[in-house]
């Protein structure tokens, strides 16, 4: 057996880990894939309230698990903006970072997903999205666990299911990856050129 493709991911949470790891393994396909969690600071708060925070956070957790013998590294943060209409979106960013002796990060973002009103009002006065959501479906007679929050994401239980937290990681490594491949041949030629 080959020794593999190692991922390190910028967390220890098992939800980022196999989120990561189920795409290095559709991205290479038939090579074994090796993932895991380094616990590293993002650099910035718990819930970013921007997208250049969030993506920051993404592009510092992938750098930072970056380890000696990993090939990738992979940082995923998920966060919130508002635009100029005061409306607000929640967001997946992912950086992923290759180790090719000159380390090289791009990062990708996830479609937003608009928040609710009251749950924007309930983050502008300084709670947490977790609490936001807590109150919004408890109003509703609706329990939601921040732990579910966490896994499944706000955006699925306001979506009745059909957006998840998961799918939103996916489409931002994909746009992470699809960056790298293009930055790197762009290195290559730039390379040939001097």
């Amino acid at each position: 057996m080959t020794e593999g493709l190692k991922v390190s991911v910028g967390s220890p949470k098992q939800f980022k880990i196999d989120n990561a790891n189920l795409f290095f393994l559709n991205e290479f396909l038939g090579d074994n894939v090796v993932t895991y969690g380094v616990e590293v600071n993002s650099g910035v708060p718990e819930m970013p309230l921007s997208k250049d925070s969030t993506i920051q956070g993404a592009i510092n957790r992938s750098k930072k698990s970056l380890q000696n013998n990993s090939h990738f590294g992979v940082g995923l943060e998920g966060g919130v903006f508002q635009d100029d209409s005061k409306k607000m979106y929640l967001f997946e960013a992912a950086a992923i970072t290759i180790n090719t002796g000159d380390p090289y990060t791009e990062f990708g973002t996830s479609t937003p997903f608009e928040l609710p009103p009251e749950i924007v009002e309930a983050l502008s006065c300084g709670g947490g999205l977790g609490t936001a959501i807590q109150k919004y479906f408890g109003d509703k007679g609706m329990q939601i666990l921040i732990e579910d929050i966490h896994i499944n994401g706000a955006n699925y239980y306001l979506s009745n299911g059909e957006v998840t937290r998961a799918s939103m990681i996916q489409e931002a490594l994909n746009i992470a990856m699809e960056k790298l491949d293009k930055g790197l041949e762009a290195k290559a030629r730039e390379t040939k050129l001097i």
